[in-house]
């Protein structure tokens, strides 16, 4: 179905009382089969996915995308947090999917020289998003028409354009976000007015796009926005809010233009109290709208709110055409306690104590196609969990009209080919780059067989090594010495191996090199060889009084043998140590040890492996955990690993899980909110326990 024919379409299945916002279209369809899931999940990190279960079990990210748990057409990620310098092939190039990735960049398309500034301290390991599409395989095969990575910005090839006007792009269109003005009442936002100003210069348009936080693909039938809104954290609510106003000033640009939207990620808001743990507490202590506008940037979640259809669906009731729907919470409307994100730190996942805040919104006009939508919370792998869509096969139109999914959704044709933003037209994947391990890959057979060819005139370094080995020593040197043979030392003035100063030194033929490099390894072969067999004859290790011992006369006179075996040019020296001389100079500290090690050990303090065991247990043996104050349990241990000057020590605290009205201290919760079967608030340092 060419573009003509898709609007003529939709022209039949929507009449003007959809425009006007009525949903009686939804009585024109009539429903065939289910065709296409689309998922979206921050992962919070694509490298650290494989580490958890049930994924654990695959061996690529095309298995885990083929898997049963997830079995989808299109999957939506969000928090990469890999460069692209880092990405493996297996992430970059799935098998049957086509990849749409984007990463934080320090210097954005279409900007600037002067604008690029503002994007140096973008983080390469940081945020990134991307999209899957399936191209092959058992699902629905789903080739979107056209894609983009930037949110504000239109890409720099116009055929490459989802939107042919430039006043679909907030960065064209003289955008600016109307932020609310921070409550002065709130001490959180006293401390972000402080640097406002620095804030607000960073939410330009340039830094909104600077941190890879978006993909869109156009489907032709609706276009797919994949976000990842930002935070709260560090004083970046200005920036948080700035990001949200220019995806609604994108959305409401593609529906004034007739087109049909998806958007889902994670939005970092929740837009009614139902979709937080602890909405019900905070708005029966604070009301509803100290809720909506109060701390830690909650003036996002009247944004949120204000962003979406009112639920339930009402036939008869008029709705801005500029408003979405939330369709996992058009199929729960209510249902608690459906939260998509989680606090780690407080296992907060075991209890269920968390917030929804990733989302599927989609226009009025893609709701004849929605067939199902809910959250997947029993699939690990990240502090979020996975929240899908099911799109139907086939509708029929009041006119009796069938049409299906396939010829509506993407580009036709038996393999199309995806836009060029897909990986496999990146450089090092498209074969117009050479890959870096070609600079090391191996030699060929040619190179192989003369490199195995060695000049004799020029003997290669470990021969020469041996040369230096076979050289005089000086007469002082003890002949028992093994380290002596591998010491260098300075020749020794002899005729026969020191030329006076006038002559040349003599030459030594390659053989006598070689022969004495066999018999240098013959002696030190012989040596090793008497080790073994005195280590195989005692059947022990040995005591380590013995490096405290003199050597014996037996073993003197074995080194002496076997020292003479070398070259009669290696050198000559002396067969004993003075002993009168060595006890003068060696330290007092020395000596007690030599004297306390050839000492035999005590019988009452010989350590048998199970009284070792035991003591070493004792050592390294945990305090008992002290009980806490309110409920008389053992403490759970934790190790600070945040920086600062309590990095690596230990503490307790109360070993029950988080919950709705837990004690998190009195400057954060009244106490007539609190409720005792969650934890309390009792903390107590390792070091204090007595």
């Amino acid at each position: 179905m060419n573009g003509t024919q898709l609007s003529s379409f939709r022209h039949s299945l929507w009449t003007s009382s959809c425009l006007q916002g009525s949903l009686h279209a939804l009585t024109l369809i009539t429903v065939i089969s289910i065709a296409m899931r689309v998922i979206t999940w921050n992962v919070n990190g694509i490298k650290t996915l494989p580490q958890y279960h049930p994924w654990t079990q695959y061996k690529s990210l095309n298995d885990i995308l083929n898997s049963e748990h997830l079995a989808c057409d299109v999957l939506c990620m969000q928090e990469m947090k890999t460069p692209r310098t880092s990405i493996t092939r297996d992430v970059a190039l799935p098998d049957s999917f086509d990849a749409f990735l984007s990463f934080p960049t320090a210097a954005t398309q279409d900007v600037s020289a002067s604008q690029q500034q503002s994007q140096k301290k973008a983080k390469t390991g940081y945020s990134g998003s991307g999209i899957y599409t399936r191209r092959g395989g058992t699902g629905t095969r789903c080739a979107p028409l056209l894609a983009e990575s930037l949110l504000c910005f239109p890409p720099k090839d116009t055929q490459e354009r989802i939107s042919p006007s430039d006043h679909a792009y907030p960065a064209l269109m003289d955008f600016v976000p109307q932020l609310p003005i921070p409550s002065s009442s709130d001490d959180s936002d006293k401390e972000e007015d402080e640097g406002e100003d620095q804030v607000q210069a960073d939410s330009s348009c340039e830094a909104l796009d600077s941190e890879g936080r978006s993909i869109i693909l156009d489907f032709g039938l609706f276009v797919l926005i994949n976000v990842y809104c930002p935070n709260s954290a560090s004083g970046r609510d200005t920036y948080k809010r700035a990001y949200h106003a220019a995806l609604e000033a994108r959305v409401n640009a593609l529906l004034q233009e007739g087109r049909e939207v998806m958007v889902v990620g994670d939005l970092n808001a929740t837009p009614f109290p139902i979709d937080h743990c602890e909405g019900e507490i905070d708005t029966k202590r604070r009301g509803i709208d100290k809720w909506y506008d109060g701390p830690h940037g909650t003036a996002v979640r009247a944004w949120l709110r204000n962003w979406l259809v009112p639920l339930p669906l009402k036939d008869d009731e008029v709705t801005p055409p500029n408003k979405l729907v939330d369709v996992v919470r058009m199929f729960h409307p209510e249902r608690k306690a459906m939260y998509t994100c989680w606090n780690t730190l407080l296992s907060a996942r075991e209890s269920n104590y968390g917030t929804r805040i990733d989302f599927i919104l989609v226009s009025k006009g893609l709701l004849p196609w929605i067939k199902d939508a809910n959250i997947m919370p029993d699939l690990r792998g990240s502090d979020h969990c996975p929240v899908y869509v099911d799109l139907r096969d086939d509708l029929t139109t009041s006119d009796g009209e069938t049409v299906s999914l396939k010829t509506v959704l993407g580009k036709q044709g038996e393999s199309p080919e995806p836009p060029k933003l897909a990986t496999k037209f990146w450089d090092e994947y498209s074969g117009k780059q050479t890959r870096l391990d070609k600079f090391f890959g191996g030699k060929s057979q040619t190179a192989k067989k003369d490199s195995s060819k060695v000049d004799i005139g020029e003997p290669p370094m470990k021969k020469r090594k041996v040369e230096v080995e076979d050289s005089a020593m000086p007469e002082d040197q003890p002949s028992g010495s093994s380290a002596a043979l591998l010491r260098p030392s300075p020749p020794i003035s002899t005729p026969s191996l020191s030329p006076p100063p006038n002559q040349p030194a003599p030459t030594i033929s390659t053989q006598s090199k070689i022969a004495g490099s066999n018999s240098s390894k013959g002696a030190r072969s012989s040596k090793k060889t008497t080790a073994s067999r005195h280590t195989s004859k005692s059947g022990s290790q040995s005591n380590i009084s013995s490096f405290f011992q003199r050597p014996s006369s037996t073993k003197a006179k074995s080194e002496t043998i076997e020292s003479s075996s070398l070259p009669s040019t290696s050198f000559s020296s002396s067969s004993n140590i003075d002993d009168t001389q060595t006890s003068e100079e060696l330290d007092e500290d020395f000596l007690l040890a030599m004297q306390l090690s050839q000492s035999p050990p005590s019988p009452s303090l010989a350590a048998t492996p199970s009284t070792s065991k035991d003591a070493w247990s004792q050592l390294l043996k945990l305090p008992e955990a002290p009980r806490c104050t309110v409920h008389g349990e053992p403490g759970k241990r934790f190790i600070v690993n945040k920086k600062g000057p309590n990095k690596g020590r230990a503490f307790y605290v109360c070993s029950r899980p988080v919950g709705p009205g837990y004690d998190a201290g009195k400057e954060r919760r009244a106490r007539e909110d609190v409720d005792i079967q969650w934890r309390c608030n009792f903390f107590k340092w390792e070091k204090e326990i007595k």
